[in-house]
């Protein structure tokens, strides 16, 4: 008979204890970050001699990134121009946080300016599964992406493996006819032992997402931490804040092939009602695969405020008309209710954006079922 380890089951139900109960109990405590009431992110920045004035200001400042993003700050404190004079042309670290809502999602409220030590930030290596996608050309309703994820590299074998993650993958450029644009999906995502995951699905009729001799009818938009090659799920990290955010692109056939099949997982989906709050579907999506295509390598995932849930939320409420706008920022200002991939549902349910009776499951069993079999089946 095999022994059993306890420490590890020991750690395991103190951890789901404490998980569930930071669930709970933390969603609706308050808290406050520099300059903004809604929707926070940290970002670390590491750039050479790339600060400059704006508009000859001597207290607001441009920095650009290494990765080529672009951010306005103000200096923080006590400090001023000769501070910066210190720091010219030599390797500058910045950290701060800043408002996913805000317009121009650059402005900066920054907590750290200093010289960056040696070695402190490493560049960003992705996993064979991971690729940031960027949006090289649009034609009018039609879309040109990069580094869409198509699927495995090789035929799977149909049985779960321990690093489906480490495999290769096929990432192609992708024309995307979003005039055809059908319906939209919020979907869950269940990882044992007890952790959920939130992500979209934009469906569209045939042949509408093309790459080379392949076609497809759905896109998936899901928001993750760039994993480690050394550690693909790593908690700690994500708790902390630690990690790049990627919003990771690619077809319904490669979502679920990846996730049901080899994770051997569990999804829930329900369909987003659109029009709502002034907010249309294709104006939704033309904001998130705006959102999913922009530079964000300096932007860290932080399971508490900067996840999947609370991206999709940020994306949905800065597009809605002001009046919605404003009822939705006295819903959940001071809360992290919207930062938990399990309330999501019930969130955007309360709005009128879904029915959570309406729940659409897939999973390893039917996962290989065209998707609108599936929903048929659902009827």
């Amino acid at each position: 008979m095999k022994r059993i380890n306890i420490p590890f089951v020991r750690n395991v139900l103190l951890f789901s204890i404490f998980y569930g109960f930071s669930c709970t109990i933390f969603a609706g405590l308050n808290f406050e970050w520099p300059g903004s009431d809604f929707f926070p992110a940290e970002v670390e920045i590491q750039a050479v001699g790339a600060i400059s004035p704006i508009n000859g200001s001597s207290r607001d400042f441009l920095i650009q990134a290494a990765e080529g993003e672009r951010y306005k700050f103000s200096l923080p404190g006590k400090w001023n121009e000769n501070h910066l004079k210190a720091l010219d042309m030599k390797q500058v670290f910045v950290r701060g946080t800043m408002c996913k809502r805000d317009p121009e999602n650059t402005w900066l409220y920054v907590t750290e300016l200093r010289t960056a030590k040696p070695n402190e930030t490493k560049p960003v290596i992705f996993l064979p599964s991971q690729r940031p996608s960027r949006l090289t050309r649009k034609n009018g309703g039609q879309y040109h992406v990069n580094c869409v994820r198509w699927g495995p590299a090789k035929k799977m074998s149909g049985e779960k493996t321990k690093s489906p993650e480490k495999e290769s993958y096929l990432f192609h450029d992708t024309t995307i006819e979003a005039s055809k644009l059908d319906n939209i999906y919020l979907g869950v995502q269940s990882i044992p032992p007890f952790f959920k995951h939130a992500f979209l699905l934009f469906t569209f009729s045939e042949d509408s997402i093309r790459c080379k001799n392949k076609s497809s009818s759905g896109l998936v938009i899901s928001i993750e931490p760039v994993r480690p090659i050394d550690n693909a799920k790593p908690l700690a990290e994500m708790l902390q804040g630690a990690l790049p955010i990627v919003y990771q692109i690619g077809t319904w056939e490669d979502f679920v092939l990846y996730n049901c099949e080899r994770w051997g997982q569990k999804l829930s989906l329900w369909q987003m009602k659109f029009p709502c709050g002034g907010l249309s579907s294709g104006k939704f999506f033309d904001a998130m695969l705006y959102e999913a295509t922009r530079p964000r390598l300096c932007e860290r995932y932080d399971m508490n405020k900067n996840n999947c849930s609370s991206s999709i939320a940020a994306a949905l409420f800065d597009y809605f008309d002001s009046n919605t706008a404003e009822e939705l920022r006295k819903e959940f200002h001071g809360t992290l209710i919207i930062t938990n991939p399990r309330r999501l549902p019930g969130v955007l349910e309360k709005l009128g954006l879904l029915n959570k009776q309406d729940e659409i499951l897939v999973h390893p069993d039917n996962y290989f079922v065209p998707f609108k079999d599936i929903l048929r089946s659902h009827k």
